[in-house]
């Protein structure tokens, strides 16, 4: 008997992404045959909220976290539906952002890796450089200081969390709804392809990651920002 597979979901929570629709996730389900093969899904209600006020899109700064969550629980609904709709939740693992992160496991692995990252001047050299150019497209000319913060925690939380659930977790197989465009930041990418050895110092074993595509064709990048959402509270 084939052994099941482990994939890790991170659900990002952007107005176009079609985690937020049944039929995205009935695709997603489908696709990975859930039913079988077990994953853990992260919904990123933080990065939401970072994001938010990267660009400033908020009216008060203490509203941004619960306006993501209230959205996130939305969508974490639909994710249970469908995973009792599919005969799947006996095989997942789902959670919101921080709950993950509050795991102590967690705690423990990301301090470990964030000294790393800091420590490596040509690593955190990449991530500046992917935090200036976000900054510069998307970011609040009227809260500069705070949009440059939060757009560091985005990206640097963004890569503990792959690390943990595909590496230390051991969910191997990442899916992403869509290819990252060229212009985008892409950090997961050359930290693997340039900076394996810093994963491996943090896990104590080689990298087993592995990214797969649930849509084959590249989201566009105005996609990737809440940037656009004109309703915010």
């Amino acid at each position: 008997m084939e052994p099941r597979k482990k994939f890790f979901v991170p659900v990002c929570l952007y107005p176009h992404t079609k985690y937020r629709t049944r039929d995205g996730l009935e695709a997603l389900f489908e696709k990975y045959s859930f039913a079988e093969n077990q994953h853990v899904m992260v919904v990123a209600d933080r990065l939401l909220a970072l994001d938010r006020i990267v660009t400033g899109r908020y009216a008060l700064p203490k509203n941004v976290y619960l306006k993501a969550r209230k959205e996130a629980e939305q969508v974490m609904k639909l994710i249970r539906r469908t995973a009792k709709s599919h005969g799947s939740a006996g095989n997942a693992q789902i959670y919101f952002w921080d709950e993950m992160a509050d795991r102590e496991d967690y705690k423990t692995f990301s301090a470990r890796m964030l000294n790393e990252i800091e420590n490596s001047e040509a690593f955190s050299g990449h991530i500046n450089k992917f935090v200036d150019t976000r900054i510069n497209r998307f970011g609040s000319n009227a809260t500069p200081d705070r949009s440059r913060d939060a757009e560091y925690e985005y990206i640097v939380s963004e890569v503990m969390m792959s690390v943990f659930c595909t590496e230390q977790f051991g969910y191997s197989t990442e899916i992403w709804e869509r290819p990252i465009p060229k212009d985008a930041p892409d950090p997961l990418r050359i930290l693997y392809a340039d900076f394996p050895q810093l994963v491996e110092k943090v896990t104590g074993k080689p990298v087993e990651r592995s990214l797969t595509f649930l849509f084959d064709e590249p989201a566009h990048s105005a996609d990737l920002s809440d940037s656009e959402d004109k309703n915010l509270s």
